[in-house]
């Protein structure tokens, strides 16, 4: 039976959680946990065995337990990358399932915004070409755009799906 990730992530989560009591240190300022001044806790976030002082902090955290996210304690780190998010969300507008101001950004950077390029690449060449030079022309276009992938060790599966369908258009 397959189960999602989010069902492993939990299980790999509760393991880590289960193993309290082996580490010896702190894992973020190394302090010796001792049974009485120095306790160890968990961070529920990151998993870390951490003294109270670097966990003393608590945060709702999406899926660790079951239904509505509760407040755990989480360490300090965590805590900073958390609130960085948090603050990102609230700047850039973020809502689940839609476009924000950075999906703009990010796809430039990622280069996905290719498709846009392209339509206005085909759409120039089509106005000065005649269909048959076009169709030469976004050949060898394509020919030349193969090698560079293959040369360079690259081969993106989503750029050959582009190309059968290109050549049954063409046929």
């Amino acid at each position: 039976m397959r189960t999602s990730s989010i069902q492993n992530t939990s299980q790999v989560k509760q393991q880590k959680v289960q193993q309290r009591g082996k580490i010896e240190n702190c894992e973020i300022c190394e302090i010796k946990f001792t049974s009485l001044r120095h306790k160890e806790h968990k961070c529920k976030r990151c998993l870390r065995s951490i003294c109270s002082k670097c966990g003393d902090k608590k945060k709702p955290i999406v899926g660790f337990g079951q239904g509505q996210p509760e407040v755990h304690r989480i360490c300090d780190i965590c805590l900073k990358e958390s609130n960085l998010i948090d603050q990102m969300i609230a700047n850039e507008s973020v809502v689940w399932g839609r476009n924000s101001n950075k999906t703009e950004e990010w796809k430039k950077i990622l280069g996905m915004n290719q498709t846009d390029n392209q339509i206005q690449i085909e759409y120039s060449q089509k106005k000065h070409l005649k269909p048959d030079q076009f169709q030469t022309t976004q050949i060898n276009l394509l020919n030349s755009q193969l090698d560079i992938e293959v040369g360079l060790y690259y081969f993106n599966f989503q750029f050959l799906i582009y190309i059968f369908n290109l050549l049954f258009i063409f046929l």
